[in-house]
């Protein structure tokens, strides 16, 4: 089972009680009163569950099983590291989403499908709350409403993150932009695979959805540099240029602006803003 929010019972006030008053359509007002008791008592007794009003461990799994349903053929892995999860956060607090590129590969296309479920497994266990594979395929680590610790402060709080598995370059063609490990001195960048660029965007979209049915509302996609000043090629030109400029032009998100960074209150700060190799709109330096 997934984590939930703590106890709730008439009383309570705050940000997961109006996340509670979503759920079982009372007025959003943050404040457990009787009219909002009576619809959680309704719901208990529609779901079989005892109708005493007091929203625990199974009445948050009732209500909360199946507000994020995953489209066939993406995976769940949020069941197997709990454990690793930050605080919740009610859906009005997720404005962003976060892409970053892994810097390693976890699947290879065409690989065996010994090796696609080892992958699976893997990236399960990393700091995100998505991750898109070379494949197309969709696994998710962290359910929307908790916190994960993929980037700094800022964009912990209130984004999604998404890594992109795969090493890229910060610019395409300029080796000096590209990071290779020292066990790894002749490693080169990979192209993005179509069928992970359209799964990336089909995942971004479906964020936005989900958020927005659960009262909240993405208006940002970043990209990592933006808060990590030694993350200048994350996630790079190819998956910036296919997913973040799309993001800004199917769905209407915004990057901060030209020249728009995370100043101060990060621990890594300042990162860098998008600059014109990425997205030729913008005119701030790669480096």
């Amino acid at each position: 089972m997934r984590g939930h929010p703590p106890i709730l019972r008439r009383g309570d006030t705050g940000d997961e009680v109006a996340h509670l008053q979503r759920l079982v359509g009372a007025e959003v007002d943050g404040d457990f009163g009787p009219a909002t008791e009576q619809l959680v008592m309704m719901r208990q007794m529609a779901l079989g569950l005892e109708p005493d009003g007091v929203v625990g461990p199974l009445t948050w799994r009732a209500l909360l099983d199946g507000v994020e349903p995953l489209p066939n053929g993406w995976i769940d892995r949020t069941e197997l590291h709990a454990s690793q999860f930050g605080p919740h956060r009610p859906y009005s607090k997720i404005t962003g989403i976060t892409l970053h590129q892994t810097a390693t590969c976890f699947l290879r296309l065409g690989a065996p499908p010994t090796k696609r479920a080892r992958a699976i497994e893997r990236v399960g266990a990393l700091r995100a709350h998505f991750v898109g594979l070379r494949d197309g395929t969709v696994v998710q680590a962290t359910p929307l409403d908790r916190v994960a610790y993929h980037a700094q402060a800022v964009f912990n709080r209130s984004d999604v993150g998404i890594e992109i598995d795969g090493y890229y370059a910060g610019v395409e063609g300029d080796d000096s932009t590209f990071w290779r490990p020292s066990s790894k001195p002749n490693r080169q960048p990979m192209a993005v695979s179509q069928v992970q660029i359209d799964a990336m965007r089909d995942l971004c979209a479906w964020v936005c959805a989900e958020v927005k049915a659960r009262g909240g509302e993405v208006r940002y996609v970043h990209a990592h540099r933006q808060t990590h000043w030694g993350k200048p090629s994350d996630p790079g030109e190819l998956l910036w240029r296919e997913v973040g400029v799309w993001c800004q032009d199917a769905l209407g998100l915004s990057d901060g602006g030209d020249g728009w960074r995370v100043t101060s209150g990060t621990g890594k700060a300042p990162g860098r803003a998008i600059p014109r190799a990425w997205d030729p709109r913008r005119t701030a330096d790669y480096r």
